[in-house]
């Protein structure tokens, strides 16, 4: 069956999410639609219907007559994405958690536990399925309320999340404190503890702007 623009477009979306959040494209290089299309194998309108969205997105910016360029994570970006996550994210928990499955908290929850002890590196497949499910975790937290609105907002914040994470993670690091958070939140929510797991996401979020920043400035 003949694929559509729309999920030819979607799937140079994805691709070309991957190849900015994995570096395969750097920050501050030049490459053209059709340098894209001839690497995506996928025609004219799908790729440039991908990098509009991602541009939308912030995570390219669109150079006329030039092509596209990875966007450079900037400190205004980072404080951003963070207060916009503290304002969001421990408001909307108290009117989704009762929505949440709670077989998948428990499976995130067991997820968690397995990569405690693990390091989490720029140079390794960890520190990406890591940030991967740590995004789907902090997103489900927030869809499960169904709001359209509010879902588009952390879709895109979460999207610049992936690439700051990926590009901001000491060459060693571990995870324990922040993957030690998540399952905290998670007992909270299974208990039926609202209260105490905001504070603790809220608590989450600002260390982990504070971690991000610090690393920015390193690297």
């Amino acid at each position: 069956m003949k694929q559509t623009n729309v999920s030819l477009s979607n799937q140079a979306y994805q691709a070309i999410k991957t190849m900015v959040i994995t570096k395969k494209l750097e920050v501050g290089t030049l490459i053209t639609e059709p340098q894209l299309q001839e690497i995506l194998g996928i025609g004219r309108t799908p790729v440039h219907e991908a990098c509009l969205k991602l541009a939308c997105e912030q995570l390219i910016k669109i150079v006329p007559r030039r092509g596209i360029e990875v966007m450079q994570i900037s400190p205004k970006m980072v404080n951003d994405i963070f207060n916009a996550r503290k304002l969001i994210e421990p408001t909307v928990l108290p009117h989704s958690y009762e929505k949440i499955d709670v077989d998948w908290l428990a499976d995130m929850r067991r997820q968690f536990q397995t990569i405690f002890d693990k390091k989490l590196t720029r140079d390794n497949e960890d520190l990406y399925a890591y940030l991967q499910r740590d995004i789907t975790f902090h997103s489900t937290l927030v869809r499960s309320l169904g709001n359209t609105y509010i879902n588009n907002m952390v879709d895109t914040y979460f999207n610049q999340m992936l690439v700051i994470g990926m590009a901001v993670t000491p060459k060693s690091s571990r995870g324990g404190n922040s993957i030690r958070d998540h399952i905290v939140i998670i007992d909270h929510i299974l208990d039926k503890n609202v209260a105490a797991a905001c504070d603790v996401l809220l608590q989450h979020i600002e260390l982990s702007h504070k971690d991000v920043i610090n690393n920015y400035i390193r690297t």
